[in-house]
């Protein structure tokens, strides 16, 4: 079978859409790190993730489709 990670096997990322802030939420202190694209592939933010729910502001950013790793 596949291997899954219990990091990510119940992560919750919230709001969709999100105007001043999101949350990464999982039942486990992540202890990981994020990348925020814009659409042309740029990173715009990176960040590291330490605790079960991560609170991420994106105040600052212009309205868009942005994508997170």
């Amino acid at each position: 079978g596949i291997n899954k990670d219990p990091r990510t096997e119940n992560l919750l990322l919230y709001p969709n859409p999100a105007n001043t802030s999101i949350s990464i939420q999982s039942d486990i202190a992540l202890n990981a790190s994020f990348t925020i694209y814009d659409t042309q592939g740029r990173a715009i933010q990176s960040s590291n993730l330490n605790a079960i729910k991560n609170l991420i502001d994106i105040s600052h950013f212009e309205t868009g489709v942005y994508f997170i790793e």
